[in-house]
C-alpha cells in the first residue's frame, strides 16, 4: 500500500491537519536529514494530527513541522536523548520519537517524559510506514 493511500484511507477516523507547505517541508528536510522520507511525505498531506493507534500507546498526537525543533529543545530531548528525535506524544506522559542513531534509524519509539531516559524507550514499530498503518 502506498503512503498516500495509508494516510488518506477514508476508513480511518484520526484527525488530519492541513498539509505543511512545501517550503516548511524542504526546510525541515535540510535541518533534519535523519528523519524518514515517509514522515516528510506524511507532512505533505497532514501537518500533524491525532487519533487512536492500534498499538501502545493507543493514542497519538503528532506535532506540526513548525514545532518539531522547538519542542525537542524545550523538552530537552536533544540533551537527554541524543539518539532520538521527538515528533509527537500520546497526548499525555509519553513521547513519540524516531531513532536517529545508526542501529535505531527510522524506528518509532515511545519514551516516558518522566524520566526522559533512553533505558525506558519502547519500540512501537520498525518504520514510520508501519506507524501510519496502525493509525485508526
Amino acid at each position: 500500500m502506498k503512503i498516500s493511500e495509508i494516510i488518506q484511507n477514508p476508513k480511518t477516523t484520526w484527525r488530519r491537519q492541513q498539509p505543511a507547505s512545501q517550503e516548511v517541508i524542504l526546510s525541515m528536510k535540510a535541518k533534519l536529514p535523519n528523519l524518514p522520507e515517509t514522515y516528510f511525505s506524511f507532512l505533505s498531506v497532514s501537518n500533524g494530527g491525532e487519533g487512536e493507534l492500534a498499538a501502545e500507546p493507543e493514542w497519538f498526537s503528532l506535532w506540526p513541522a513548525e514545532s518539531l525543533i522547538s519542542n525537542n529543545m524545550s523538552y530537552e530531548i536533544t540533551i537527554s536523548l541524543p539518539e532520538y528525535f521527538g515528533f509527537g506524544s500520546n497526548g499525555g506522559g509519553e513521547l513519540l520519537a524516531f531513532g536517529i542513531s545508526s542501529e535505531k534509524m527510522g524506528k518509532v519509539f515511545m519514551i516516558p517524559f518522566i524520566p526522559l531516559d533512553k533505558t525506558e524507550a519502547k519500540l512501537i514499530c520498525d518504520s514510520f510506514e508501519q506507524f501510519l498503518q496502525l493509525m485508526k
